[in-house]
């Protein structure tokens, strides 16, 4: 069976910008989170992307920035000894829509890309409560990091993320899953 995580782009991989990564240069990646995705290719864990890109409606940047911001995450984490990231984002500002977060459409897509049935021992770690809501709308295994919005995230909603699994950034999150067993019976 495919060992699986899934993911949130920024905030839990690089620096978010309140002003959109609009360009390569504009990203930057958490020294962390490049181990906690070596930790994850040499475990045999493969890993997806679930990432809202709302700044393309808008006419912020173009697919084609995206797709050169994208090319050079994936040089970095190869670089780093991690491996191939399966990346999918949503170009839409509309809540509504079912591939924009809080809506599941994102990680269903990235079960059906992995071959898989349910998400249910799949985790998604995000740093936003849309994060959560869309883990929880797939059937994964939401987790947040206080990394990006996660910490003020986790101050708004604290009653709401009471039982949610929360971690100071992706690679403590990455290590304990990997210490738990979690990865074991998968």
């Amino acid at each position: 069976m495919t060992k699986l995580i899934l993911l949130d782009r920024d905030g839990v991989l690089n620096y978010d910008r309140d002003d959109y990564v609009r360009h390569p240069d504009e990203l930057v990646i958490f020294p962390q989170s490049l181990r906690a995705l070596q930790l994850l290719h040499d475990n045999g864990i493969k890993v997806g992307i679930c990432t809202n890109q709302a700044g393309i409606e808008k006419g912020i940047y173009s697919e084609n920035d995206l797709s050169a911001i994208h090319q050079k995450l994936q040089e970095e984490v190869k670089k780093n000894g991690g491996g191939e990231l399966k990346i999918i984002y949503c170009p839409y500002s509309d809540d509504n829509h079912p591939l924009r977060k809080p809506n599941p459409g994102m990680l269903i897509k990235q079960m059906e890309n992995f071959g898989l049935n349910s998400l249910d021992k799949v985790p998604y770690i995000g740093d936003d409560y849309k994060d959560i809501q869309a883990a929880l709308r797939a059937g994964a295994v939401p987790i947040l990091v206080g990394t990006g919005k996660g910490q003020k995230c986790r101050e708004k909603y604290t009653e709401e993320l009471k039982d949610i699994a929360f971690f100071p950034d992706l690679l403590n999150a990455v290590q304990y899953l990997l210490d738990s067993g979690f990865y074991q019976d998968n």
